[in-house]
């Protein structure tokens, strides 16, 4: 679920590049 995990908190963050990817 990392995919799900970078892109929810890419979407809450609006656009920003600082995603936590939990691989």
């Amino acid at each position: 679920m990392a995919i799900w995990a970078w892109r929810k908190r890419w979407f809450v963050h609006g656009g920003i590049e600082d995603v936590d990817v939990d691989v």
